[in-house]
């Protein structure tokens, strides 16, 4: 059913317009497609997938985000596979954390990009992703591991010191201000 329409050229788009299609006809639950959260996976080798707006179309538009990365380079299960070319890119809101995009670039990038969907349609924050435990080691901790870098971002001088202070540390701490650093 979902085939036929021609908007989508995605097996998983047909079979998802074919269960509208069908609870709409007989069980007559109005449902809708979900235009802003249809992910795409090219299989290719390393894989590559997108969920919402691209980098290109938040600029375009002016919209107002960070860009949260984390590369297959520092994903333990990757090293272990000896797939650690790639790269997870996350544009979402600096201060409410709300994801309006994401991209996939490596091993398992069609899985690793339904987490992002699900979260974007369900309004799933960068922190509420950050605090979220997955499993060890897995590729899907690189996705939680690029919503870390949330938290990273937006640490101030003044809250580290402040927390230094409360906390009696008197040791060194990372230089904060490289807003490019990835944990």
């Amino acid at each position: 059913m979902g085939d036929v329409t021609g908007r989508y050229q995605f097996t998983h788009m047909s079979e998802h317009m074919a269960k509208i299609a069908t609870s709409n006809a007989l069980i007559k639950v109005p449902m809708k497609i979900d235009k802003k959260h249809v992910p795409w996976v090219t299989f290719t080798e390393p894989e590559l997938g997108q969920v919402g707006a691209t980098e290109k179309q938040l600029n375009v538009a002016g919209e107002k985000f960070e860009v949260y990365r984390f590369p297959f380079s520092k994903i333990d299960r990757a090293i272990t596979d000896g797939k650690t070319t790639g790269m997870i890119k996350v544009y979402a809101k600096k201060w409410s954390g709300k994801i309006l995009g994401a991209s996939v670039l490596g091993a398992h990038a069609g899985e690793m990009i339904s987490q992002y969907a699900l979260a974007m349609k369900n309004g799933v924050s960068l922190r509420d992703f950050a605090d979220t435990i997955h499993p060890y080691p897995s590729y899907g901790l690189g996705a939680r591991r690029a919503a870390d870098q949330w938290y990273i971002k937006n640490q101030s001088a003044s809250l580290v010191k402040w927390i230094k202070r409360i906390f009696r540390y008197s040791g060194e701490i990372p230089d904060y201000s490289d807003k490019d650093r990835i944990v």
